[in-house]
């Protein structure tokens, strides 16, 4: 057998990942673990740094004379990242891999489901921890699993211990507790582990066998690393941490592999990987090339925000210790302080000045304005790099007031957001879809779910993994980022008020991400046609004609083949095009201008659809019944003024006024007492 260190006996695996976890919260080890922990604590500064509960204000200096003043503008534009990604409340749709009634059940009860999971495992507020903590420390983290001590209670056995349906749960973490391959990209390593805290005597009570073992693990309170600045908790003596590995499917592990654990001594569980996969998923906005690492939002923001604190600190200082008025009094010049309260006085011994010399204000506390402006300096090139201007924070640029500049600055800031966006929103899909599979390897009791129908009305269904066994993906809906601020939404809105009602649905799609290619697919569709017809018409091939044709673009379409000379000196060419041409326009005067008008259009005629003209002698009154009589006012005799029949004078047939012939319309045939076409305009056959 090869020495893989994964085919060792699970207390020397234990080993293996207890050695590997040594080095990675060592500050000394990397820059990237150096960032974690600097970002980390920059970002929380106005808590961890101030010493005393009576004040935020850090004394420094010999005798306390220097005052360092913490403003956590960066943090601050990290949150207003953080609101705008998160803004929309999270929604997914199920797909599933069946056909029939099946497919609409389960995308139903799948859609359900991940609502249920959203509002029951609070994604919402661990979806804005996910994307704060990935923006702060460059990587944040999900992980989806089965937990048979949480859910509805199902049965009590024989020691009235409450057993439970079990549910998946779904966490987030940092980089501080996930442990794997750093220098490999995620989507290519082979596992991961989580580092969780779980209650001691809870573990005690599931695993009776191991209680010695449990015992003798340190307590969380023991722990030291990031968090060690807070104070332990009471509880955190109850608390130790239970490691997590997950090793997904390969070849050298065909079934994968998952270990719980505490340390070489404690195993809970190691065996074949049920999940199938690693059912960790981390959020990495800005991943460094070819690596698991990220890029923190917060590093660009650090430099700025410290040289920021070191001038405000400065000016500060300088308000703080002398912003009470100083007066210097010559010594010998018998002025009596007790009558200037409030004051500052120093004494001095005047050199050669007349009189003694006069008190003098001293003004200490003028800060050069080249301080102020370096503050302003850095403040704006913090918002330009958080990638936020004005209209995102509510603080305008000068002249920005009109609706349609302010929904453009931010449709700007949003374009770089979108980026932090991405990696946010496939976290999710894919936890969700994790949390999904979760159920479809575990849910053997019946599980309840809340399904709400168009009314509003919510009714409880219960369903087992085999209910849910072909949902195959779960898509985040997503709605435009411009939908998320109030100023994009007043500018769509003003827009819309002034396009035709007909076309909001294009226009709204289009906002939502829809290609504009779908948008004009009719009239791209009719083009592909006319295209594929020219080509059949120049190698002498008959097309047949239809009435939902568009035959006005089809007739100037079809007549560019004749300005080739290569077709004009092919005589069957000719004759085919001609023909077409001619049949579009004896089709077009046939086709029923209604239909014709519904077809481009897509909406009915207005005032409807008009009944069909009666024909002769099918509608109007009898002779003598009130019909005016002959040469009183109704339609004159034949010679006797009205229009000349056929062959019988008026204009000769010309290329305006075709005449009897191929081109002519055929007049319709009366069978009964109802006039029916020639044809079938549609050629339905």
């Amino acid at each position: 057998m090869h020495d893989y260190w994964l085919y060792r006996e699970a207390d020397q695996i234990a080993d293996k990942l207890i050695q590997y976890h040594s080095g990675w919260n060592n500050s000394s080890s990397s820059p990237f673990t150096q960032m974690w922990l600097r970002n980390y604590l920059a970002y929380y500064s106005p808590v961890v740094h101030p010493g005393s509960k009576d004040t935020s204000k850090v004394f420094e200096g010999v005798q306390g004379e220097l005052l360092r003043f913490y403003s956590p503008k960066a943090r601050t534009l990290i949150r207003q990242l953080t609101a705008v990604v998160t803004k929309q409340r999270l929604a997914f749709k199920a797909s599933a891999m069946t056909t029939g009634e099946e497919v609409l059940n389960e995308v139903k009860l799948g859609n359900a489901l991940a609502d249920q999971i959203v509002s029951s495992q609070r994604l919402d507020i661990k979806g804005d921890q996910l994307c704060e903590g990935g923006l702060v420390t460059g990587a944040w983290f999900t992980k989806a699993t089965w937990r048979t001590d949480i859910g509805e209670p199902h049965v009590t056995d024989g020691d009235g211990r409450v057993i439970k349906k079990g549910a998946c749960e779904i966490t987030t973490h940092s980089p501080f507790n996930v442990f794997y391959d750093l220098m490999q990209p995620w989507d290519d390593i082979g596992w991961a582990e989580v580092r969780v805290k779980r209650n001691k005597w809870d573990l005690i009570a599931d695993h009776k066998e191991l209680e010695k073992e449990i015992l003798s693990v340190p307590s969380v309170a023991s722990e030291r690393g990031p968090y060690s600045w807070i104070d332990s908790k009471l509880d955190d003596e109850d608390n130790i941490y239970v490691y997590e590995f997950y090793h997904k499917p390969s070849p050298a592990l065909p079934k994968g592999m998952m270990m719980i654990y505490a340390d070489s001594d404690t195993i809970f569980y190691h065996g074949n990987n049920p999940y199938e996969a690693i059912p960790i998923e981390p959020n990495i906005p800005e991943a460094v090339l070819g690596t698991g690492m990220g890029y923190a939002k917060l590093t660009d923001l650090a430099a700025c925000q410290e040289m920021f604190d070191d001038s405000l600190s400065a000016i500060a200082t300088n308000q703080s210790q002398f912003a009470v008025q100083g007066v210097a009094v010559p010594r010998g010049s018998a002025i009596n302080v007790q009558e200037l309260n409030g004051m500052r006085f120093m004494n001095y011994t005047p050199q050669n000045v007349p009189g003694g010399g006069l008190p003098t204000p001293l003004q200490l506390t003028k800060t050069p304005p080249e301080v102020f402006k370096f503050t302003d300096k850095l403040e704006e090139l913090m918002q330009n790099m958080s990638y936020l201007n004005g209209a995102m924070t509510g603080n305008l640029p000068a002249g920005v007031s009109s609706g349609t500049a302010i929904a453009t600055l931010s449709a700007n800031s949003i374009e770089f957001i979108t980026s932090i966006s991405k990696s946010y929103n496939m976290c999710w899909e894919k936890t969700m879809m994790h949390a999904i599979n979760a159920y479809q390897k575990f849910a053997k009791i019946g599980q309840d779910v809340e399904i709400t129908g168009k009314g509003g009305q919510v009714t409880k269904q219960q369903f087992t993994k085999d209910d849910v066994i072909n949902i195959t993906g779960m898509k985040l809906e997503i709605v435009n980022p411009l939908m998320k601020t109030f100023a994009g939404r007043l500018e769509i809105g003003e827009k819309l008020l002034t396009m035709p009602k007909e076309i909001w649905p294009d226009y709204v799609a289009v906002l939502e991400g829809r290609p504009l290619s779908e948008v004009y697919r009719g009239e791209l569709t009719e083009f592909d046609l006319i295209t594929q017809e020219n080509e059949a018409l120049e190698k002498g091939e008959a097309v047949p004609v239809l009435a939902i044709d568009d035959h006005g673009e089809h007739i100037k379409k079809h007549a560019d083949c004749l300005k080739d000379i290569g077709n004009r000196t092919k005589g069957e060419s000719i004759k085919i095009i001609l023909d077409h041409i001619m049949e579009h326009y004896k089709t077009a005067k046939l086709s029923d201008p209604a239909l014709m008008a519904m077809i481009q259009t897509g909406k009915m005629p207005e005032g409807g659809l008009q009944p069909p003209p009666p024909p002769p002698g099918m509608g109007g009154p009898p002779p003598g019944m009130g019909g005016p009589p002959p040469g009183m006012g109704g339609p004159p005799p034949p010679g006797m003024g009205g229009p000349p029949p056929p062959g019988m004078g008026g204009p000769p047939p010309g290329p305006d006024r075709p005449g009897p012939g191929a081109d002519q319309p055929v007049p319709p045939q009366i069978v009964g007492d109802v006039a029916e076409p020639q044809q079938d305009l549609l050629q339905r056959g």
